[in-house]
């Protein structure tokens, strides 16, 4: 989160968008694996 700290110190915040865009990503894979585990789950329910 951007906060007055990381107004006054630019490259901190630059520094701390990348690693939140390498969180986003982690989490989006992770969502992805999940929904693709259910998707197959359901299958073999049927």
């Amino acid at each position: 989160m951007l906060t007055m700290e990381h107004i006054r110190k630019p490259l901190a915040a630059r520094q701390a968008l990348p690693r939140s865009e390498t969180v986003l990503q982690k989490s989006l894979e992770i969502t992805e694996e999940a929904d693709s585990a259910l998707r197959n789950a359901m299958a073999r329910i049927k």
